[in-house]
């Protein structure tokens, strides 16, 4: 089956070379790469619909969404991994608190909500949902405060681990969206 979604717009008004208001979208992959233009496409214009596009706008999604919260997650867990433990996932204690069972949960629903978007066919949402739980892990990342545990090497292996799980979810679920 192939879907296609409607027209993209600019101000409400349908986007075209006659029209004169169109853009070349080369352009917008060779400055910032197929994934963030497909990134944006796909979340901003649902399927079926008609997709609103303005210059701004693209460039605040793909600052906010991607690099401020996905990247901004994975790079702050990855330097402490690797500061913390070269690297290394430690293995999780039976002392979860009840913190990292609400991140888990909240990370193991998104799999069946994203699921169930997509059956609907509705892009847009499975992509709301996967930010959803990306912004809970970077708020886990303030209220658990791991750059305070360096003393406590089980808790801070509990709560990167944590994070680990939550980051490898989220690329699953993206690489049929973000391949790159």
């Amino acid at each position: 089956t192939i879907h296609a979604h409607g027209w993209l717009t600019k101000a409400g008004e349908k986007m075209g070379k006659s029209l004169g208001n169109g853009f070349n979208p080369y352009v917008l992959c060779d400055r910032y790469g197929v994934d963030a233009v497909r990134f944006y496409l796909l979340k901003y214009g649902p399927i079926l619909g008609d997709a609103p596009y303005d210059n701004e706008s693209f460039v605040r999604a793909i600052n906010t969404d991607l690099v401020n919260d996905i990247a901004n997650l994975l790079s702050r867990t990855s330097a402490m991994m690797v500061q913390n433990f070269d690297g290394k996932l430690q293995p999780l204690s039976s002392n979860a608190e009840q913190i990292d069972q609400n991140l888990v949960a909240e990370t193991v629903k998104m799999k069946q909500v994203v699921a169930d978007f997509m059956d609907k066919l509705e892009v847009n949402h499975a992509f709301d949902e996967i930010l959803r739980v990306v912004r809970l892990a970077n708020k886990y990342i303030e209220e658990t405060a791991p750059w305070t545990l360096k003393e406590n090497k089980q808790r801070l292996g509990d709560v990167l681990h944590n994070l680990y799980f939550v980051l490898h979810s989220v690329a699953v679920l993206l690489q049929a969206f973000l391949p790159k």
